[in-house]
């Protein structure tokens, strides 16, 4: 899932219709042309009628029309493969399919041709979540843009995850519905806000304290709502949550107690675990126990918990390690970027949000400047690797994006791979996607480097 070029910010959109429109039409020429030869048979390979192209190929090809079947890889991938114990690529398939039709493995090619794609993201781990059991609710502060909130939820995600009540404002207006505010919302405003949402939507809050529950509560009163309520846990991250099972047990019996609220069960967030997804089965089976050991306290005072959420993108693929987990909200994994790269949670294909930036100066030795900085890219370090540069340049990774000013970003070339000259056109992706996002006004998206529309971010700003 490759992006180029597009205008200033870019994620592309899989639009599904073109593929079944161009396997017809070739379809029609092949079988209606009046050439009896043609140098390959082409599979377009990311659709769910991959068998259906795949027979016609191999009829074509066993009636001598061709000697060679060519298949596009965009990187799409199929349903679950349990044998394989992950998502099928369709050009995979549509290989096995030609084999199993006869077809010599030399007569095959597969044709590398990726294809960012954010719907294929949201069905990828949609469909690893259905296959273990688990509940999707992605966070949408990696975009901010209901449009693509709604996206998600077309592709099977049954809510959604949001950090401030002004970022649920806006999903609600864009339509969206059963919210969660994965954060301990605390302010007369902001809890009068989420308050009348209440009275449309349904609205879930994550707590860690009694302070913070008896607010929620007397701002539902105020508004004749109801609101969910989720004790949070600290499980490693040190940043907020409830650290004992004594400490857990006392708020949600709080909880049960206040009026106008409805304790809906326990959420954690494991960013503590930056391994790679290959080695996190031993801090995940941790994580587990110290989850098993709240819910046993828990169960031992009648209280039970519906709701058992947490996750993180690193951890998406590897949450069915956790016992007790039925809910994940994962949110990088839309676009993922350069962190979640260098955790090996993604590929370099799979990094579809990148900035297009242009070089404005050469004039200092061993040193290019474009023309963003840190109010382009945001000020995060990479949190993987060896810690330095603010993002990756595509076109040139030997080349250090060293340092940033806030209109400049500052480029070390004195190992580059090519030359630099003023007017080039650089693709980078950022360090952290979520906070690069939330400094620009629309997503520009492209398939194929036709440029097809833009989102406005429509949740940018809206940090209370």
């Amino acid at each position: 899932m490759r992006l180029r070029r597009a205008i200033p910010k870019i994620v592309s959109c899989c639009i599904l219709i073109w593929p079944f429109a161009a396997w017809a039409g070739a379809k029609f020429l092949i079988t209606e042309s009046p050439l009896d030869k043609a140098d390959a048979i082409v599979i377009l390979g990311g659709s769910a009628t991959y068998k259906e192209r795949t027979h016609e190929a191999a009829r074509l090809l066993h009636q001598g029309r061709s000697q060679l079947i060519l298949i596009t890889n965009d990187n799409m991938r199929g349903p679950w493969s349990s044998a394989e114990q992950r998502n099928l690529y369709y050009y995979e398939r549509s290989f096995d399919e030609l084999r199993n039709a006869g077809i010599a493995a030399q007569n095959i090619e597969v044709v590398m041709q990726p294809v960012a794609s954010t719907y294929e993201e949201a069905q990828v781990i949609r469909d690893y979540a259905q296959q273990h059991g688990l509940k999707l609710r992605p966070h949408t502060k990696t975009h901010k843009i209901p449009a693509i909130a709604r996206m998600q939820i077309d592709s099977g995600s049954h809510g959604i995850t949001v950090a401030k009540s002004g970022e649920a404002a806006v999903m609600a207006a864009g339509g969206l519905d059963n919210i969660l505010v994965a954060y301990p919302v605390f302010g007369r405003e902001k809890l009068e806000r989420l308050a009348a949402l209440a009275r449309d939507k349904k609205i879930t809050i994550a707590v860690d304290s009694t302070v913070t529950a008896r607010a929620i509560s007397d701002a539902a009163q105020t508004a004749g709502t109801t609101i969910h309520l989720l004790a949070e846990l600290d499980v490693g991250m040190r940043r907020c949550g409830v650290s004992t099972p004594d400490e857990a047990a006392v708020l949600a019996a709080e909880i049960h107690k206040l009026p106008n609220i409805r304790f809906a069960g326990i959420t954690f967030y494991p960013g503590h675990i930056w391994q790679q997804p290959a080695n996190q089965e031993a801090a995940l089976a941790a994580l587990g126990e110290r989850v098993g050991v709240v819910l046993n306290r828990l169960s031992s005072m009648g209280i039970v918990c519906e709701t058992i959420s947490g996750g993180s993108t690193p951890t998406a693929y590897s949450s069915h390690l956790v016992p007790h987990i039925n809910e994940i909200r994962p949110g990088t994994y839309v676009f993922n970027d350069r962190n979640t790269l260098g955790v090996g949670a993604c590929e370099l294909a799979d990094c579809a949000l990148r900035v297009v930036a242009t070089v404005v100066s050469t004039a200092v030795p061993g040193r290019a400047i474009i023309d963003g900085g840190s109010k382009t890219f945001a000020s995060d370090r990479w949190a993987s690797g060896d810690g330095k540069g603010f993002g990756y340049i595509v076109e040139d990774p030997s080349t250090q994006f060293e340092s940033m000013s806030e209109e400049h970003g500052h480029l070390d070339i004195s190992n580059a791979g090519k030359s630099y000259k003023i007017g080039d056109k650089l693709t980078v992706i950022p360090n952290h996607v979520c906070a690069c996002v939330n400094m620009h006004d629309r997503i520009w998206y492209h398939r194929n480097g036709t440029v097809e529309g833009c989102w406005q971010v429509e949740g940018r700003g809206k940090i209370v």
